[in-house]
């Protein structure tokens, strides 16, 4: 009689693959028992519990086409059996067996069992496990989850996008999300937040809102988990991919678990995430108003834009209006109404707008990031619907300023002073800002830049500026002279000329405020 050899594990050749050593024997007919071809795959097993068990499990194939199932756990206890099992579906949903495994010895760590078809007979080759919609579970006596992994088509590629959790309402609540490849390109969204949660894969972004599109599942000690195939079906159900999650226009929503209406936490993802890419504009206060800020674009995956606008000293329980115009903020007469953002909340200062396109008054043209950072446009922020009074403005796109500024002394009688600052546009042309103190006279005062000096006036009048109002200032963006020549930033600054303000439209003979400029200027 032949000796019958047992297996001997041996452990992990090189780059992690398991050799398993079989010693042949002979049956009495003489033929080999069946042997390790070399083909194997191994999925990790995570733990489950405080125990801390966890491992492996590897499907190693033999000769004569069966699958030896190795599992190899770590922390177990000796003189303890773990039940083991491979079962249909991924581990979040899948709960009903497809082949009973050997049980683990606690005192060892492993098992093995070597086989070719499924508890109920149906017959599997290795190449079917490595796509098998399946998972393992170890369990204790008690049936509870000690240790867990997916395993074939559920395995995960290793792609894997995270995305950071913010609080809303103040609600201190903060988390991540991430979303993890299977091998059969469904995904695995884990939410690691606070607490007991239930939360929801949205259309659109934050800053729009939008119906449920996948619904997620319930979050308890912090954690929560669900395998993801297709939109829910009053989404439309269609099939969606991690690749497709990636590109998706949505958001996630974290409800209070005892308020379905209370939104504690949210994120923007896949277009809508944030690429860190970003410009911000100073709002500057207008009419005195005391109200300032900054207004900044960011960049979505996607191309397009949020808009944050973050204001001090606005009024609580107000809503302050906010538009992007057409052309500049200098111009005595508002531009078109390019984008309605949202109205800043008074009493947080906030307000954010998801920009993806021209008003439909305007076409509904697509308005992407990179158009906004070369866009002719300004931002106005009112008081009310009911008045529109300016509480604070500021030039974006090509309007913008690039830092460049020259500043002329603007002076005539006692008691009054003042400016003129030429600033650089990014479009080269320029903003002259006129800023007077000590007018003898209420009202607003014309201004117009001269030719010539101070010196050697009175010039003719070659480039009408904005009137300096009640206020002391005046704005003008200038691009060519009265008489259409021509003039960027460059030219201004070298110009033959002098500043003229005047007392009235009835007596431009009484000059308030006057300096040299350009060629001219001390």
């Amino acid at each position: 009689m032949c000796t019958i050899g047992k297996f001997l594990k041996v452990g992990y050749l090189f780059l992690g693959i398991l050799a398993i050593l079989t010693l042949y024997s002979c049956d009495e007919s003489g033929d080999p028992a069946p042997t390790p071809n070399g083909n194997n795959r191994s999925y990790p097993l995570v733990a489950q519990t405080a125990d801390d068990i966890s491992g492996e499990v590897i499907f190693a194939e033999y000769s004569d086409g069966s699958v030896n199932f190795v599992i190899e756990l770590n922390n177990t206890f000796s003189g303890s059996e773990y039940p083991a099992y491979l079962y249909f579906d991924n581990a979040v949903d899948g709960d009903v067996v497809a082949l009973t495994l050997e049980q683990v010895d606690g005192a060892k760590g492993g098992s093995q069992l070597r086989a070719s078809a499924l508890d109920d007979g149906t017959p599997f080759t290795f190449g079917q496990l490595l796509a098998f919609d399946g998972h393992v579970k170890i369990l204790d006596n008690n049936d509870d989850v000690l240790a867990s992994g997916d395993v074939g088509g559920n395995s995960f590629t290793g792609n894997a996008k995270t995305y950071t959790i913010s609080e809303a309402a103040n609600s201190g609540v903060t988390g991540t999300v991430r979303l993890r490849e299977r091998l059969n390109q469904e995904t695995l969204i884990e939410i690691s937040s606070m607490d007991a949660f239930q939360s929801h894969i949205h259309v659109n972004s934050v800053a729009e809102g939008g119906a449920i599109a996948i619904s997620l599942n319930p979050g308890t000690d912090g954690y929560s988990a669900t395998n993801i195939s297709s939109l829910d079906p009053g989404a439309g159900g269609q099939d969606v991919t991690y690749s497709d999650l990636l590109l998706f226009d949505g958001h996630l929503n974290i409800h209070d678990p005892t308020d379905i209406n209370l939104i504690v936490a949210q994120a923007d993802i896949g277009g809508n995430e944030l690429t860190g890419t970003e410009i911000s504009y100073d709002l500057e206060e207008r009419n005195n108003s005391t109200v300032s800020g900054t207004i900044t674009f960011f960049e979505r995956r996607s191309g397009e834009s949020l808009a944050q606008i973050i204001l001090s000293n606005t009024t609580p329980g107000a809503m302050h209006p906010a538009h992007l115009h057409i052309g500049t903020a200098a111009q005595e007469d508002a531009g078109l109404k390019a984008v309605i953002l949202k109205p800043v909340d008074g009493n947080t200062g906030i307000s954010e707008t998801h920009i993806d396109r021209l008003d439909a008054a305007l076409g509904g043209t697509p308005l992407s990031y990179d158009d906004l950072l070369v866009f002719d446009g300004y931002i106005n922020i009112h008081t009310s619907m009911a008045d529109l009074t300016l509480l604070a403005q500021t030039d974006i796109g090509e309007n913008a300023l690039t830092g460049n500024s020259v500043s002329y002394a603007l002076d005539n009688i006692p008691g009054v002073t003042g400016t003129a600052i030429v600033h650089e546009r990014i479009n080269g042309e320029a903003l002259v800002v006129l800023s007077i103190t000590g007018t003898p006279v209420t009202g607003d005062h014309p201004a117009h830049i001269h030719g010539g000096s101070v010196a050697a006036g009175p010039g003719p009048v070659e480039i009408t500026l904005s009137d300096v109002n009640s206020f002391g200032f005046s704005r003008t963006s200038v691009e060519q002279t009265d008489a259409g020549s021509a003039l960027t930033y460059a030219d201004l600054i070298a110009y033959d000329g002098y500043v003229n303000v005047h007392e009235s439209t009835s007596s431009l003979a009484v000059i308030i405020a006057q300096g040299d400029i350009g060629s001219n200027a001390n």
